[in-house]
């Protein structure tokens, strides 16, 4: 059964060639395979049918000027050939994390918690209108959290002083006195360092209980 071959001289001097090909078979039989091949032939990738199958190698010798021979082997045809690796682009790792949601809430103007009787509790009140997030999902767990205020740490004014909160806009300090509103205490990075209830005296006016 016939096979192709292609020989291929990968360099040569100018003085190599022309080129004999032989084949040698299992019983050791040389057999001509192509004679005179010319040295840009080689270069370019020679194929030829070898018609014996039974050849198992042989040699290539140059024949001109420069007289050089080198050996070949008959290819397995049943081996199979190695594939060549490719590299694959590495998956962008994503993020497993999910965002803590953010809650709306709504602060009045902060003040001296020691003069809570005379401003939240002292008619007109202040009113709970400034616009604040925080990860906090009520006015009771606000603690531990950072309030922001357009996306940024809410600059509070440390331990002394409280601001009066609502999950409602436009509630009053004064208006809710009797029953009691919700205050926390903000430092300097907008981190909630206290929480409690201020309930106010006599009907909503004058003095002022801090829980």
């Amino acid at each position: 059964m016939a096979f192709n071959l292609i020989f291929t001289l990968t360099s040569a001097g100018t003085d190599t060639g022309p080129f004999n090909i032989s084949g040698t078979t299992n019983t050791g039989t040389v057999i001509s395979i192509a004679t005179g091949v010319s040295r840009s032939t080689l270069l370019a990738g020679y194929e030829v049918t070898v018609s014996n199958d039974n050849v198992t190698g042989g040699t290539i010798a140059s024949t001109g000027t420069c007289t050089n021979t080198e050996p070949w082997i008959k290819p397995d045809p049943g081996a199979t050939p190695t594939p060549t690796p490719t590299q694959t682009s590495t998956p962008t790792p994503t993020s497993s994390t999910t965002p803590a949601p953010l809650y709306t809430y709504y602060l009045a103007g902060g003040i001296l918690a020691s003069q809570s009787g005379t401003t939240y509790c002292e008619t007109p009140g202040y009113n709970m209108t400034l616009t604040v997030q925080s990860t906090g999902p009520t006015t009771s767990l606000l603690l531990g959290s950072t309030i922001l205020d357009g996306g940024v740490p809410y600059v509070g004014q440390g331990s002394d002083w409280i601001y009066a909160v609502s999950a409602t806009s436009g509630d009053n300090t004064f208006v809710e006195g009797p029953t009691g509103f919700k205050y926390i205490k903000i430092n300097a990075s907008g981190e909630v360092i206290d929480q409690g209830t201020l309930i106010c005296g006599g009907g909503g006016g004058g003095g002022g209980g801090i829980e």
